[in-house]
């Protein structure tokens, strides 16, 4: 970071987060003002570098909205730059120490006592294949062989993965819908990456 290198990055990433603060300010405090400018027009407007858009503010709004750079320029600057001020995004000190509840395992215990009670059933561990239609419902069918028919089934996983669970008995509107969702590859630029403390905000699972 302290390479001289570096140093032109490091004043556009502190030059950028005064200049959201007083953008955002300004609307926040002038609700009649157009809030449609997009992120692009609002880079170009304040002279930043292409190396900043490219390696180091677009990367980092692609991967929270899950679009390409170029997609992500054209969504509106309010709502992207009060998130990233919202999340301390642009911090490169002083970033806030996240909280997590403190013996979280408590919580799940707590649910799954309660779904047990109600004569609920827990098979963990086990991978699914595959989810077929039934007379009276689904079956599920696990990697070990193991099959079970349910009156019904909720899907916790992304849409790709659906589809080949779902298998030939895929219904149109399932593939439909489900087949309508787009993912973007995401390249981070390694020498602007060393810059940000949030690092795992660089990659991006769906």
């Amino acid at each position: 970071m302290l390479n001289p290198y570096n140093w032109p990055d490091l004043r556009e990433i502190t030059k950028f987060g005064n200049d959201v603060n007083s953008y955002l300010e300004s609307l926040e405090h002038n609700p009649d003002i157009d809030r449609n400018e997009t992120l692009g027009q609002f880079i170009n407007s304040k002279g930043y570098s292409e190396n900043f858009k490219n390696s180091y503010l677009a990367p980092i709004c692609g991967s929270v909205l899950s679009c390409s750079q170029e997609e992500v320029m054209g969504f509106s600057a309010f709502s992207i730059l009060s998130y990233c001020r919202n999340h301390h995004l642009y911090q490169l000190f002083g970033n806030p120490q996240w909280l997590t509840i403190r013996s979280h395992s408590y919580f799940v215990k707590k649910v799954r006592d309660m779904l047990e009670s109600r004569d609920c059933q827990f098979k963990l561990g086990c991978q699914v294949n595959s989810v077929v239609p039934a007379d009276n419902g689904i079956t599920i069918v696990c990697g070990d062989g193991f099959q079970e028919t349910y009156n019904g089934c909720v899907m916790a996983v992304d849409a790709p993965t659906a589809l080949r669970i779902l298998g030939n008995q895929t219904t149109f509107e399932e593939k439909r819908v489900l087949g309508a969702f787009q993912y973007a590859s995401l390249e981070i630029d390694c020498q602007m990456r060393k810059f940000t403390p949030f690092a795992e905000h660089w990659k991006l699972g769906n």
